[in-house]
């Protein structure tokens, strides 16, 4: 079945995620206001680092518009042939204080009867700390999202970064520098 790409993501102002994170719009800065990637810096850098990996994994562009809606945070934009293809993401930071993120994800990301049985939300977690994730506990049966994605430095320069994913069917990983 083909998804329905609604007609708002197509006249989106999609951000190159390199020129942001060069630029420093999206340099790290305490975060002020809602937590979409358009809404504070940390956030925008997490949107900018998540496509940007994901550019090095696909070796193609990956654009993102940020928008302001509480199911997510940006909406990933790239190219096959001439055909654009978008994804929504939602962006995901567990705090120091969460002993469970996998219990937090299964809970947050839970199937509810209004969802659809084909979801389109790609939840991408970025990493701020050493952190084990227990895949085998979660329920991939009972998440209302398509794909699983985990980002994070792994120098502490953060010059290096890793993208991890999908988590939820044939991870791969790829690293990649920080753009200069």
């Amino acid at each position: 079945m083909r998804k329905v790409v609604p007609r708002g993501w197509q006249k989106l102002e999609y951000l190159d995620p390199g020129e942001v994170l060069i630029g420093g719009e999206a340099e790290e800065r305490p975060a002020a206001g809602p937590a979409h990637a358009g809404g504070s810096y940390g956030a925008r850098r997490q949107a900018a680092l998540f496509c940007y990996g994901m550019s090095c994994l696909i070796g193609s562009p990956v654009a993102y518009a940020p928008v302001r809606t509480g199911e997510f945070d940006c909406i990933a934009r790239w190219m096959i042939g001439h055909k654009p293809h978008f994804m929504p993401v939602k962006l995901k930071e567990f705090l120091p204080g969460d002993e469970d993120p996998i219990g937090l994800l299964g809970t947050e990301f839970a199937v509810t009867p209004e969802d659809d049985p084909d979801p389109q939300l790609c939840v991408a977690i970025y990493l701020n700390r050493q952190l084990r994730l227990d895949l085998a506990a979660l329920d991939r049966s009972k998440l209302a999202i398509a794909e699983l994605w985990a980002f994070g430095a792994v120098v502490p320069d953060k010059s290096r970064w890793m993208l991890w994913g999908n988590l939820l069917s044939s991870p791969t990983t790829i690293e990649f520098a920080y753009p200069t």
